[in-house]
């Protein structure tokens, strides 16, 4: 062999082991950089999970604050969930403008408010005006106490999304549990917004000829996928740029719609005055109190106040964010919301009282407030879920098919991982490096490869509008789906989840930490409501045996 010739590597030589430990440093995915790819999209296998910042010990304080630059590896899922909650952000010079904490708070309450608050007015006639008005109370600070603690979770794992923070403290299969439950409850309030479609269609149909309701094309459900159709252009939109307004024609609805409930009730008056409020109203527990239909319905409050899984995409969209901020930019948006909820809740029940039903629209008589606001109340929820479903279903839909990506490049992952190991020993005998260059480069584009992409999807993106329409059209109901969602997803995302991360997180039984404690109490009860929300909404029945 020439001299001036190349030498290979010969096996136990400084430069071959060299050569091997970077081979050996792409194997192992859980480690610095690449564990933070990896974990980020979710393709890790679970005897691979390991403490990312060393776990937690006996002084360490979730009140230490992690800047938000230092928050690592949650860009790609932020970029995500940003999209899925349409978060506005202005240019300035071509660079985006962050927002400040008026504008983050008024993010948060476009996030909360939606077509819940049609079923408010009912569960304020189920427990009376005080004690509705303390249990509204307790949820709007319960909520923002369980926002703090995903910030402290947030502080003890040093991730800043709701699914890596859980994936962190629990198990990699946390992130695919947390994406579930985010499409289920986005797919619930499709749903949801599908049938109020329906409904009010029927409605103003109704107020140009009362005969038109009886033919077939003025039927729920023919009206129901009629407005299936117009509406089916916008779920095809890939980009939520497309979508950045239509958010604020919703809430811009829905508070008309919260006018001419106050509107509402004023016209009532008129008709009975004061015997109206002695005949139909209740301030404390209504004497014909029934526990398994005011559980039945309670889960509607839960919905309305959620918001948490869009909390950190809010949070990291604040012009230099921190804690407090977040904590600010939360309690202005849930306030607010508190403050519309109320409004709408105390003024529709005091308008019909023991009367008024779980979809509030159905209650309202033509006849006592005149066509014209009539009218405008059906329109503004027309309007309303018009342009706040297209934001829903993407977020649903981008969920499922990050969810799916993840699935298939896992898949891929766990078999491509088999062949990287036994590189190592074909490169001895070969010894070349040529089949470990083209593994690692293969093993960078595995998630890109796995995306839904052209066709699929078109097709699966159908399939999931099909679901949601369909649905809608056979139960044609909202009440048993506020109370799955409510019951199920909201408590879980809400309550349950936030509690479970920071147990998990501190590593320790400390029952002397206030907040370890409060967490334990709130995830216990909270499921325990859950259940019984569940549970009652299938036993009550109303006064023919029927289920109501």
């Amino acid at each position: 062999m020439n001299s001036s010739e190349e030498r290979e590597p010969q096996i136990g030589s400084d430069q071959y082991q060299y050569q091997e430990d970077q081979i050996k440093h792409e194997i192992n995915n859980n480690q610095n950089k690449n564990n933070d790819e990896i974990q980020r999209s979710g393709i890790i296998r679970e005897s691979d999970h390991v403490e990312l910042y060393g776990g937690v010990d006996d002084n360490f304080n979730s009140n230490l604050e992690i800047p938000a630059n230092e928050l690592s590896g949650d860009e790609h899922d932020e970029k995500e969930c940003a999209n899925s909650i349409a978060i506005s952000q202005f240019k300035v010079d071509g660079q985006k403008k962050k927002q400040n904490i008026f504008f983050g708070g008024v993010t948060v309450m476009k996030t909360i408010v939606g077509s819940g608050i049609l079923g408010l007015p009912n569960v304020m006639g189920n427990f009376g005006i005080i004690f509705g008005t303390l249990l509204f109370t307790g949820i709007l600070f319960l909520n923002q106490y369980t926002v703090g603690l995903l910030i402290k979770s947030k502080n003890l794992c040093g991730r800043s999304n709701f699914c890596t923070i859980g994936l962190s403290a629990v198990h990699i299969n946390m992130k695919y549990v947390v994406n579930l439950i985010v499409i289920t409850n986005n797919i619930g309030v499709c749903m949801v917004e599908m049938v109020i479609f329906g409904n009010t269609a029927q409605n103003l149909l109704g107020m140009i000829d009362k005969n038109l309701v009886t033919h077939w094309y003025a039927q729920f459900r023919f009206l129901t996928f009629l407005s299936s159709l117009l509406i089916s252009p916008l779920i095809f939109v890939k980009s939520i740029d497309k979508l950045k307004h239509v958010a604020l024609f919703a809430i811009v609805s829905i508070f008309l719609f919260s006018i001419c409930t106050v509107v509402t009730f004023f016209d009532e008056y008129k008709l009975d005055g004061n015997q109206h409020f002695v005949d139909n109203v209740y301030w404390f527990i209504p004497s014909d109190f029934n526990f398994p239909k005011a559980m039945g319905q309670f889960p509607v409050l839960l919905l309305a106040f959620g918001f948490h899984f869009n909390l950190f995409p809010i949070y990291k969209s604040l012009d230099a964010p921190s804690d407090k901020k977040g904590k600010a930019v939360s309690f202005g948006g849930l306030f607010s919301s508190y403050v519309l909820y109320m409004v709408v809740a105390i003024m529709g029940y005091l308008a019909y009282g023991k009367n008024v039903k779980v979809d509030f629209i159905d209650t309202i008589d033509e006849n006592h407030v005149g066509t014209f606001l009539y009218a405008v109340l059906n329109l503004s929820f027309v309007i309303s879920t018009t342009f706040s479903f297209p934001i829903m279903f993407f977020g649903a839909r981008n969920n499922l098919f990050s969810l799916i990506s993840d699935l298939r490049a896992r898949q891929r992952k766990d078999h491509f991982r088999s062949l990287q190991k036994s590189a190592i020993e074909y490169s001895k005998a070969d010894k070349s490096q040529n089949r470990q260059s083209l593994l690692v480069s293969k093993n960078r584009n595995i998630k890109e490869e796995t995306g839904i992409t052209g066709i699929f999807f078109y097709i699966l993106t159908s399939i999931v509008y099909a679901l949601v329409v369909g649905t809608a059209i056979i139960v044609g109901n909202i009440e048993p789906i506020f109370n799955v969602i409510g019951s199920i997803d909201s408590t879980a995302i809400c309550y349950v989840l936030p509690c479970l991360f920071y147990i998990k997180l501190t590593r320790k039984n400390n029952f002397s930490n206030i907040h370890y404690l409060a967490s334990w109490v709130i995830m216990i009860f909270s499921s325990i409501v859950a259940v019984t929300c569940l549970t009652c909404n299938y036993l009550y029945t109303d006064d023919t045996g029927k289920q109501e």
